[in-house]
């Protein structure tokens, strides 16, 4: 698995990076393999983000917020498979 960055189509400031080598099977809590990425290089977990509508303390737009929802599939099976790899080879 590699670090993959999406890019927000509709305000390129956002990000979401998702990173296997963040993914601790023994201490999930541990790493952010699924981070988002904002102005002035604010940052959350992917999950906190979505579920607060907020990122570091600033209301995410709601462009924004449609587009990170659309990513939580794809965000969910990316996180399965990293904490799978993961427990594997640990």
């Amino acid at each position: 698995m590699n670090l993959e960055t999406l890019t927000c189509p509709a305000d390129s400031r956002y990000r979401v990076v998702l990173d296997p080598a963040e993914a601790f099977p023994d201490d999930p809590g541990q790493g952010t393999p699924a981070l988002v990425i904002g102005p002035r290089d604010r940052t959350g977990t992917f999950a906190c983000v979505t579920d607060t509508g907020e990122l570091d303390g600033m209301e995410v737009p709601p462009a924004v917020a449609r587009w990170l929802d659309s990513l939580a599939e794809h965000v969910d099976a990316f996180l399965d498979a990293a904490f799978s790899i993961a427990e594997a080879t640990s």
